[in-house]
């Protein structure tokens, strides 16, 4: 020991407390392999344990519309919004998917795009309205009224009747206001493929009180909102339509094969 009281090792001591006995070694070597065994168990608990159970599966994104011209007019027609111009005049069809029309009236959009053209519109007001345009809906209601569109820059401007749209409201009840419904287009190049659509099938179909399923794809229309609760009570439509059909009797029947019913409409025209 010395002055201060602490324990003087000598070389010898230092040397015998610095190498550890060989008896003790193989506990040493077994304690840290066993850690590292408890520790593999330990990340196998936690580790994530098979399921039987099918994963959700995704909905699929909205399929890239296929436009068409009409007549040597070109998809994105001769003025206006030109990229607007060929999601008006898709074509292509696909499974829809029934929507209630109700939720439909009720779905919401940046009021910051109201008036304004796509260019205008932002990053992320662009996104937020693709995240429901494109989709396929079909929605059933009743025709509250149908008429032919003045010429437009989507059509070239042209002035026949076969080349303009055909602007049908869609109610969700009977006695539906146009301030509640949904604006749904009927474009030249999908009756083209109709020729049996007639407006004024569509019309009487009104008058009778048919409901009615159409099929189409969801397109949001910024250009008309001084039009709400007045003619209309979205922005939203469906444009194109590419499907309509009655309720006849219990049996859903296409446009193209519906022999409209001879009852008078009289009653449902003083309604109106």
């Amino acid at each position: 020991m010395n002055r201060h009281g602490y324990l003087k090792f000598t070389g010898k001591h230092r040397a015998s407390a610095a190498i550890m006995p060989r008896r003790e070694r193989p506990f040493t070597l077994h304690a840290i392999a066993g850690a590292l065994i408890v520790l593999a168990g330990c990340s196998r608990e936690n580790a994530p344990v098979a399921s039987n159970t099918p994963a959700p599966q995704t909905v699929p994104a909205s399929p890239a519309p296929v436009p068409m011209g009409y007549h040597g007019c070109p998809p994105e027609g001769d003025g206006g919004d030109r990229s607007f111009n060929r999601l008006k005049n898709r074509v292509d069809s696909t499974t829809f998917v029934p929507t209630p029309f109700a939720e439909l009236l009720a779905l919401g959009w940046p009021r910051a795009i109201e008036g304004r053209w796509r260019s205008e519109w932002g990053l992320l007001n662009r996104r937020r309205v693709g995240a429901d345009e494109g989709r396929p809906v079909a929605v059933e209601g009743f025709f509250s009224w149908a008429r032919l569109a003045a010429p437009e820059g989507v059509n070239c401007h042209r002035q026949s009747a076969g080349a303009r749209d055909w602007h049908i409201w869609l109610v969700g009840t009977r006695a539906g206001a146009r301030s509640r419904s949904i604006v749904v287009e009927a474009t030249p190049p999908v009756r083209e493929r109709h020729p049996r659509w007639n407006i004024e099938t569509i019309r009487e179909v009104g008058r009778q009180g048919k409901r009615v399923r159409v099929s189409g794809w969801l397109l949001m229309d910024a250009e008309h909102p001084d039009q709400l609760n007045r003619t209309r009570g979205s922005l939203w439509e469906i444009h194109p339509v590419i499907g309509i059909e009655i309720d006849d009797n219990g049996s859903w029947v296409a446009l193209d094969d519906y022999t409209l019913s001879t009852r008078s409409s009289n009653s449902t025209k003083k309604r109106r």
